[in-house]
């Protein structure tokens, strides 16, 4: 029992024993409910006289007698007491006080045998009554912890009707009360086939559902739950029905959105460092030429050789701009599309390089000619790749290698893609938080590029490994299934 649960409430008590019969059977004339505690404190619980011989003879027994009773150790015990037999039935003890029965008969004692049935008696009626109250206890328990949660908990039979729900569901939606049959389309959820297909399978199969992200309607408002379907069994082990919980994780993908962005825009941020470097010498030469060009005495030859000039680095330019633009965060482009990995681990490739500015990093490219095609977004591939690779180029100080390779293992049915550095590397408790929002091991890191690079590879079921030793390197590679 969660709670100590008594539960001696004298009528409730006393009226079990009228509608079984009990007093009948032993014949009573009067009895008593007792509460007497070691400090010979007397409470009378309740009585019932079934021959009008009034309370006060009992009363005065148990004032005279308790010193007795206290001291009497055996279930039942027989007192005479002015023509009157009175038998005191153990109910239950505790270190303070004791709780008994006392019978009363006129000119007639009571029998061993009788007594002994009646404390067996007794003691399984009292079973009973704990059980019963630990049942209701549990009941409540459940019903107040069903109640208090904020998760959608229903259980449908196999017909598809909700049996059972806890409150949140009529919080969700108000309609529900004036329904006697309640059905699937009480959740108001947007695709309500897709999350009627998922419950005839957990039906059919015996197997738990997890459905990741279901638009639900509340009000004017659309809300994402995330939900967990589970087969009910009757006692025969047989599935009856399923057990749905629903958690609102509306607020957790805005917030997810939110650190997605800042994670962008660090990107972005670092891109654009490389690119103005990059760009900063095509333009001085621009601005030499055309200072040139703009002189009275320059001969004609030069003057063509000075505008073929401005107009490579212009074109070196594009061809910068053009990179940067083919990563697809500023792009608008989301479709799940066949992608070539290896073709973009060049592409980042060439934007990495950019970002060594002063450093001497040699960035090594190790690919397999052929990988199997691979379904996705070119957005989540470069900025999981971009984020690991700039991770690497930020863990070297001075000089060092980054290698980035690509393998078709034939035995896994996965492609595995490798980016190893042979920076500062981490200590084990660094490795063990690292891609955990705003933790970071770098002076001015903001710990998000890690986390989205994980966050990426949790929405393609890829493996993500990190192994690092340090001032040794970092290796972190993803393994993705095949079609």
């Amino acid at each position: 029992m969660l709670f100590q649960d008594l539960s001696c409430v004298a009528n409730n008590t006393l009226e079990r024993g009228k509608i079984t019969g009990f007093y009948d059977m032993l014949a009573l004339d009067w009895l008593g409910l007792v509460s007497l505690g070691r400090n010979s404190k007397v409470k009378v619980d309740g009585t019932l006289d079934f021959k009008g011989i009034g309370d006060e003879l009992g009363l005065k027994f148990i004032e005279e007698k308790k010193a007795d009773l206290l001291l009497e150790n055996s279930n039942f015990n027989v007192f005479e007491y002015k023509g009157y037999f009175f038998a005191k039935l153990h109910i239950r003890k505790t270190e303070r006080y004791e709780v008994f029965y006392l019978f009363c008969r006129e000119n007639n004692s009571f029998e061993a045998k009788e007594l002994k049935w009646a404390q067996l008696y007794i003691e399984k009626s009292y079973d009973l009554v704990l059980t019963n109250n630990e049942l209701i206890q549990s009941n409540n328990y459940i019903s107040n912890v069903f109640d208090s949660t904020d998760s959608l908990i229903l259980v449908f039979d196999s017909q598809l009707n909700i049996v059972t729900h806890n409150k949140a569901l009529g919080d969700l939606n108000k309609l529900y009360e004036q329904q006697d049959t309640l059905s699937l389309s009480t959740i108001n959820l947007e695709n309500e086939k897709e999350f009627e297909d998922s419950l005839n399978q957990v039906l059919s199969r015996d197997e738990k559902v997890s459905l990741g992200s279901v638009n639900v309607t509340k009000g004017k408002q659309k809300r994402k739950y995330s939900f967990s379907l589970s087969p009910f069994k009757n006692s025969k082990e047989q599935v009856v029905g399923v057990v749905a919980v629903g958690s609102d994780i509306t607020k957790l993908q805005m917030i997810n959105h939110e650190l997605e962005q800042l994670s962008n825009y660090g990107l972005m941020g670092q891109i654009a460092l490389g690119l103005s470097h990059d760009v900063k010498n095509p333009l001085s030469n621009i601005r030499s030429c055309a200072h040139l060009v703009g002189k009275p005495n320059i001969e004609a030859i030069q003057r063509v050789e000075l505008v073929s000039i401005i107009q490579q680095e212009v074109d070196r330019i594009n061809q910068i701009i053009e990179e940067m633009m083919s990563f697809n965060v500023i792009s608008k482009e989301s479709d799940f599309k066949f992608l070539d990995l290896n073709k973009i681990l060049l592409n980042c490739k060439h934007i990495i390089e950019r970002q060594k500015l002063f450093k001497q990093i040699e960035i090594k490219g190790d690919l397999e000619e052929y990988l199997p095609p691979f379904e996705g977004q070119k957005s989540d591939m470069q900025q999981l790749f971009l984020n690991i690779m700039l991770n690497a180029m930020q863990s070297i100080e001075d000089h060092g290698v980054i290698t980035i390779k690509s393998r078709f293992l034939k035995e896994h049915d996965q492609i595995e893609i490798s980016i190893s550095d042979t920076g500062k590397g981490m200590l084990k408790e660094e490795l063990d938080n690292i891609g955990t929002p705003y933790y970071t091991t770098k002076p001015r890191g903001t710990g998000l590029g890690l986390y989205t690079a994980k966050r990426i590879a949790r929405k393609y079921d890829a493996k993500l490994d990190i192994q690092s030793i340090v001032e040794k390197g970092t290796t972190c590679c993803i393994y993705f299934s095949c079609i």
